[in-house]
């Protein structure tokens, strides 16, 4: 979609992301280190970026939806059905995508995350955005209806939005909280802490979180893609 109402929200929330986290982090870091003396700096940017990218990036939720009648249209080009999606995908991909490396770029660059620590946490970042942009804009197609006035557009939006939440908000506090565990035993707390050990897992777990959710997202968008396509408006 093309109003400018639609592109000045998603520019305004995906800009304001970098600062929303940056205010978090700093805010949380102090917070921690007086209370236990333990700075787990990764697990705190990770949790900051993913809750803040799965809240900001709602965008998607209408992908389809809100192309209205012109989705019609779009099925009558030259175009394969899988082109055609994923090209809506692309486009809230890039926004956000860049919203999520900037935000590493920017703890970085004015914290005490570490490069290998940013860049570690740009990929999961990354992998889960992606994640939620195909099951949001999949769920939309499956729901989508051509023809809806504002009132109806935003409460379609706001039922798949729940949806998306209920899915990446759970895996991304799983992935949280088991590099906050495993950051807080490797720095030798518990009487069975290994300290190398965890601090591989606290690196691992949300890199394989990660990659499973992004697998599945493209495996529930790639069945019976076609098929749903074909149904549309009919």
């Amino acid at each position: 979609c093309r109003e400018p109402k639609y592109i000045f929200s998603y520019l305004a929330v995906a800009m304001s992301m970098p600062i929303m986290v940056y205010c978090s982090f700093t805010l949380f870091e102090t917070l921690i280190y007086n209370s236990i003396g333990v700075r787990i700096n990764f697990a705190l940017a990770l949790t900051t970026v993913l809750l803040f990218g799965v809240l900001t990036n709602t965008f998607c939720a209408t992908n389809v939806s809100r192309d209205g009648l012109g989705i019609l249209k779009m099925k009558t080009l030259p175009i394969r059905t899988d082109v055609l999606f994923y090209s809506k995908v692309a486009f809230c991909a890039i926004i956000s995508l860049i919203a999520v490396i900037v935000t590493c770029i920017l703890l970085v660059c004015l914290t005490s995350l570490t490069i290998l620590e940013g860049v570690l946490c740009a990929v999961i970042a990354c992998a889960f955005t992606i994640a939620q942009i195909l099951v949001a804009t999949r769920i939309d197609l499956n729901h989508a209806q051509v023809s809806l006035n504002q009132v109806e557009m935003d409460k379609l939006s706001s039922n798949t939005l729940i949806k998306v939440i209920l899915i990446g908000a759970p895996l991304s506090l799983l992935a949280s909280v088991s590099v906050i565990l495993f950051s807080v035993l490797s720095n030798g707390w518990g009487a069975f802490a290994n300290p190398a050990f965890a601090r591989a897992c606290a690196y691992a777990i949300p890199i394989l979180i990660s990659v499973v959710y992004l697998l599945c997202a493209v495996a529930y968008c790639k069945i019976g893609l076609q098929k749903v396509f074909e149904k549309l408006a009919n």
